[in-house]
């Protein structure tokens, strides 16, 4: 286990690569169910294409329920602000600058994150998700304006 700062950032790091992929089984534990009961109640009607199918009314976007859904939208959410997150880790160890104020706003980050994908994951109330979903997002700013205004200035 990593003890000084520099190694420590890899922390959250790591929670958010296991997180994404803690989500992407959550999410076929959730798809693939739903899709072998609605082939098997809709069978004659259809063929496994017609769920990949934009046209067909049995088309994936269109059949499946938001419970099923939200997992795969958590997981696509995974892929947008977090690769800032990833680049601002690999930036502040290899310039050697991480120190406590990094290392609380990563964990910060993460734990949001983390706190995110469960409620959209699940219950998605919108308002809720939303503010874990900012607050995060402020942690992830700080980070990235006092690397650029240490970097520029």
């Amino acid at each position: 286990m990593t003890t000084t700062a520099q190694g420590g950032i890899f922390g959250p790091f790591l929670i958010m690569q296991l997180l994404t992929i803690a989500v992407w089984f959550y999410m076929y534990f959730k798809r693939i169910p739903f899709l072998f009961g609605y082939v098997e109640k809709h069978k004659g009607e259809m063929t496994m294409d017609d769920i990949g199918d934009p046209k067909s009314r049995h088309f994936i976007t269109n059949i499946t329920p938001d419970s099923v859904r939200n997992p795969s939208d958590n997981l696509k959410n995974l892929f947008e602000v977090p690769i800032l997150f990833y680049a601002m880790v690999f930036y502040l160890y290899a310039t050697e600058k991480v120190d406590t104020g990094y290392l609380t706003a990563a964990w910060i980050f993460a734990i949001l994150r983390c706190v995110h994908s469960v409620i959209q994951s699940t219950f998605n109330n919108i308002t809720l998700r939303f503010q874990v979903y900012a607050f995060s997002c402020f942690a992830l700013f700080y980070m990235v304006l006092r690397a650029s205004i240490a970097h520029f200035l």
